[in-house]
């Protein structure tokens, strides 16, 4: 869920900072601070992983959609 929040060595991230970094939006303080989480926390590691998974296939829809 967007609004969910993931804690790990005192830091935080949603949902949001996870889908920002995938789209390549964050400064680079903001991309170590989500990609250290990510690394350290499992929660907000199977969350990436679902995320890149979920891209990939909406990418290969618009692929052949366009068709």
């Amino acid at each position: 869920p967007a609004t969910e929040t993931i804690m790990a060595r005192s830091q935080c991230i949603n949902e949001d900072d996870i889908q920002a970094l995938l789209d390549n939006e964050l400064s680079q303080d903001e991309r170590n601070r989500v990609i250290n989480l990510i690394s350290y926390d499992q929660n907000a590691s199977n969350r990436y992983k679902e995320l890149i998974k979920q891209k990939n296939l909406l990418k290969l829809w618009y692929f052949f959609e366009g068709d």
